[in-house]
């Protein structure tokens, strides 16, 4: 994986993992992490962990975090994609990634960073997996250190952003990974 690559490159750096869905400790190697820990998929669970996710950057300036949050795809399978409910679980996401954006900036780590945004899928009325472009199409936002100002043009898969971040931090993709990286995306310091 790509915190297989990060930490093999980088044996003494801080890696931390939070999430929310017990399933996302099935797809890494744990122990490539420094810190892991999971919480509830709950509004309040959102909220803790945007706290532990901002103390920990404040307080250890990690050479990478992963914070995956999935109490916006449990308002989606109850309320729905797109309702009042979804939108203000959004709103409250945008709440969090400034909390922890604030925290870099309060840790001085902020202007060396790299922000990455996005999310597995989509949705439509209560689920997805299907073969809609609600449910396949995803946010896919960067900002910070390097990064070139402007709309990505073409088209992006998934397996695409793990390639782009291991192009970004200079880490060797394996030849079995299927991603690549847009031109023109990073301007290199």
């Amino acid at each position: 994986s790509l915190f297989s690559l990060f930490r093999e490159k980088n044996p003494g750096k801080e890696m931390v993992y939070l999430y929310q869905w017990e399933g996302m400790k099935y797809i890494f190697d744990m122990d490539d992490f420094s810190y892991i820990k999971e919480f509830p998929v709950t509004y309040e669970g959102s909220e803790k962990m945007k706290d532990a996710a901002a103390s920990y950057m404040k307080n250890n300036k990690p050479g990478l975090a992963f914070f995956a949050w999935d109490y916006p795809d449990k308002i989606g399978h109850t309320s729905g994609w797109y309702t009042s409910d979804y939108m203000a679980e959004l709103t409250h996401i945008d709440d969090i990634i400034k909390g922890i954006f604030d925290a870099c900036s309060e840790a001085g780590i902020a202007d060396n960073t790299l922000f990455v945004i996005t999310s597995d899928h989509g949705g439509h009325a209560q689920g997805h997996g299907e073969p809609l472009m609600s449910d396949l199409e995803t946010p896919f936002i960067l900002f910070g250190r390097g990064v070139v100002p402007g709309e990505i043009t073409g088209s992006l898969m998934q397996y695409d952003v793990a390639s782009i971040l291991a192009n970004y931090m200079g880490l060797k993709q394996p030849d079995s990974w299927r991603g690549k990286t847009p031109d023109n995306l990073f301007q290199y310091f």
